[in-house]
């Protein structure tokens, strides 16, 4: 069962490579170059129409963007560009090659590497939704801290009885406007008005 299924997969991404234009069918994955050598760039079903060559970088497939144009006003019915690798391109193993042709169209080939250049490609992290959260949490918390430490002592005595008048079941007369607000704003209220003094 697991053959024929192997089978059709086969004969389902043969077909597609036949009628997808430009192919590109070299270089393939894991391929590794060394900057300064010449690359072969092979592609099938191209077409008697200029297209243009690309070099891609980037952490994943999905932001990979142009580093830089390889070649303009390459003939599609070529089937194959032979590239000499800049010295200048960085060392990294997430490269890959887009053709544009007619308009506005793009083909890709699969990821491969270039060693010895004169840089090294890396990326960092981005950044998750939570740990943007927590510096923005951590943020306000010491600009509250810097704002508090920096205000006259007046003002520190009138957001802590805010605090408590807050936190208390009945409100005093000291608590005026700010009664109904959270203990923590009782105390950013006064410290960010500070800032502004």
């Amino acid at each position: 069962m697991r053959t024929v299924f192997a089978l059709v997969a086969f004969v389902v991404a043969a077909a597609t490579a036949q009628t997808t234009p430009y192919y590109i069918t070299a270089p393939i994955q894991g391929t590794s170059f060394k900057a300064g050598s010449s690359a072969e760039i092979d592609w099938i079903n191209g077409n008697s129409e200029n297209v243009t060559l690309s070099l891609l970088n980037g952490p994943t497939a999905q932001t990979q963007s142009i580093i830089m144009v390889i070649a303009k006003n390459v003939n599609g019915d070529d089937g194959s560009y032979t590239w000499t690798i800049p010295t200048s391109v960085g060392v990294s193993s997430t490269y890959a090659i887009q053709i544009q042709y007619g308009s506005g169209n793009f083909s890709y080939s699969a990821p491969f590497g270039v060693s010895g250049g004169n840089t090294t490609l890396s990326y960092s992290a981005v950044p998750t939704t939570s740990s943007m959260i927590s510096l923005a949490s951590s943020s306000v918390a010491t600009a509250i801290s810097t704002a508090m430490s920096h205000a006259p002592s007046s003002m520190s005595t009138s957001a802590s009885a805010s605090a408590a008048a807050a936190t208390s079941a009945t409100p005093s007369k000291s608590s005026g406007a700010m009664q109904n607000v959270s203990p923590a704003w009782a105390l950013a209220i006064p410290a960010v008005a500070a800032l502004f003094l």
